[in-house]
């Protein structure tokens, strides 16, 4: 606290020879026994005392509302000092130590307490009471934190603002932090009251008291006369509660929570819209309030552009967020959750296969933002970037048929990050056809996603079809012609002359040999992985075998009689 004015007597007579009294002050009733006040603004000598002496630190030892006057206690000096005034003796306070202004003012958060400059002080000059403070958080055992010039946060003591924070943040069921020079601490559990309390009593005798918690303006913290239904104290706990409204719908993400935090929310259709509103207006906030609080909790979550609509501060309603070409407001990255997603596989100039989401969102009525992401998103240049290789807006007519496709007509070029040449993508889908992308109202479902690349196969077999063309079969699936076989004709086959090995050459009488297409000029047709049949009637042939058979026997046993006749003709003779 600050008095300023040169409205100033100094008391004299026994035990009063080390006070001033400041008259006409209209605001008695903010200056606290036991506390320290800082006169300032004394431009010229009172009783003997110059400005310099009177502007400083002072301990205010009485007040008096009626009077409006405020009676303080030189709070520094040194043993046996003195200084003449009205012919008065000034006798300072013995006091073991000396110090002056906030004992706890670091100039920096990380600098140590209880330090003036060339002066500082150490624990031995207080009481073990003195330098310990408690808190309470719930109905949990107290908390006590001890200073140390040797701190160790785990257990409690600190010699700084930081080493603070972090003893209370690992000692307690409590998240303390510093921001700007000021130390916040709030319960983990939003429902529970928080109190600090003092080691010793303020000014306790020649003893100077420790007011930790006036002096680090920390505020005991009630806890709610009701529980409510959302209640928070941490950006996490906002998140949590906000997630739990609307699942799945409303989300909310603490971006880098132990450093600089910030807090997104999105709504995950961007056809609806979101309204915030505060219940307190900056402008009725508490004065004073630490800085840079403004009393809008809004306005602390960095909302701008905030107008006062009844009292209180909003945003107003806020649109479409959606914008494939903003990372924070694109399915690519995650910020809007895509309605409808299905994966599907290419493959670059070597072979390797990648997975890309075709992603898709409702913006408006018979429209849709469609966006194809690489995934993961490393496998595409930019590095570091969210994998989206192509966006567009599919506009469809009443009937669900698409009518413009928009960016997603055009071929892309997608830049590899695994050294694979770049591949051109271009996207198919259907325009104005029923059997392309369509729109009904019926759940989600794919009949048919093709793509035309394929990974690396090797060759196992080779067949040839009816047209003639040899064709190569490999191993992922793939197929390739790489010759076709021709047919001869000639006009004369009867003419053509017979070479070795079933060929036949050509002549002067067969003509000239025309080399053809299966099946065309004149020629015949090929039947693969077919035998050549007989060219003779089998049951025929085998019926004259038979009957040839037959006869050959029945002349075999005419020759047999007539050769047994002459034989015995000639035994006769003889």
């Amino acid at each position: 606290q600050s008095i300023a004015g040169n409205n100033i007597t100094t008391n004299t007579g026994a035990g009063t020879s080390n006070q001033i009294t400041i008259s006409g002050v209209t605001n008695v009733a903010d200056y606290v026994i036991g506390q320290y006040a800082s006169v300032s603004g004394v431009t010229t000598g009172v009783g003997g005392l110059t400005p310099t002496q009177i502007n400083g630190e002072w301990q205010i030892v009485s007040t008096s509302a009626g009077l409006g006057t405020v009676t303080l206690q030189l709070a520094n000096g040194s043993n046996a000092s003195s200084v003449a005034t009205g012919g008065s003796a000034l006798t300072f306070n013995n006091r073991t130590a000396a110090f002056t202004g906030n004992i706890l003012n670091a100039t920096s958060d990380s600098a140590d307490f209880l330090s003036t400059g060339t002066n500082p002080m150490t624990a031995n000059n207080f009481s073990a009471q003195a330098i310990k403070f408690s808190i309470t958080v719930g109905s949990d055992v107290p908390d006590t934190f001890t200073y140390s010039t040797a701190p160790n946060p785990t257990n409690g003591t600190f010699n700084s603002l930081q080493t603070l924070a972090q003893a209370i943040s690992n000692t307690t069921d409590a998240t303390a932090r510093v921001v700007n020079g000021h130390l916040y601490v709030s319960a983990n559990n939003a429902n529970s009251a928080v109190t600090f309390t003092n080691g010793d009593a303020i000014g306790n005798g020649t003893l100077p008291g420790i007011n930790w918690v006036q002096e680090l303006g920390l505020t005991n913290l009630s806890a709610p006369s009701s529980t409510g239904t959302h209640l928070f104290n941490t950006l996490s706990g906002l998140a949590t509660q906000i997630n739990s409204v609307d699942p799945g719908n409303l989300l909310a993400t603490v971006n880098n929570p132990n450093a600089t935090a910030s807090l997104t929310i999105n709504e995950a259709n961007p056809e609806q819209t979101i309204d915030f509103t505060d219940n307190q207006n900056a402008s009725t906030a508490p004065s004073p309030a630490p800085a840079p609080a403004t009393g809008s909790i809004l306005s602390e979550l960095g909302f701008t552009n905030l107008t006062t609509t009844g009292g209180n501060n909003t945003t107003g309603t806020l649109g479409v967020t959606y914008n494939a070409s903003n990372p924070l407001t694109d399915m690519s990255s995650g910020h809007v959750t895509p309605q409808f997603s299905h994966d599907i596989t290419i493959y670059d100039a070597q072979g390797n296969s990648h997975t890309v989401a075709m992603n898709a969102v409702k913006t408006a009525t018979n429209t849709w933002a469609v966006e194809f992401t690489a995934v993961p998103a490393s496998d595409v240049f930019p590095v570091g970037g969210d994998g989206q290789i192509a966006a567009g807006i599919l506009t469809f007519n009443g009937e669900g048929l698409l009518t413009n496709e928009g960016n997603l007509g055009s071929a892309v070029s997608i830049n590899w990050t695994n050294g694979a040449a770049s591949s051109n993508l271009s996207f198919d889908l259907g325009l104005n056809s029923p059997t392309g992308i369509t729109q009904s109202a019926a759940a989600f479902n794919v009949s048919t996603a093709k793509q035309n690349g394929s990974p690396i196969g090797q060759l196992t077999g080779v067949t040839i079809d009816s047209s003639g063309f040899v064709i190569e079969t490999f191993s992922n699936g793939q197929t390739q012609q790489v010759f076709q076989v021709p047919l001869a004709s000639v006009s004369n086959p009867n003419g053509l002359q017979s070479v070795s090995g079933d060929a036949f050459q050509e002549t002067l009488s067969s003509g000239q040999i025309n080399l053809d297409i299966a099946g065309q000029g004149g020629t015949g047709t090929i039947t693969p992985s077919s035998l050549e049949q007989s060219n003779v009637n089998l049951s025929t042939q085998l019926t004259n075998l038979i009957v040839a058979q037959q006869a050959y026997g029945a002349n075999s046993k005419l020759l047999t009689v007539a050769d047994q006749l002459l034989q015995q003709l000639d035994q006769i003779i003889q």
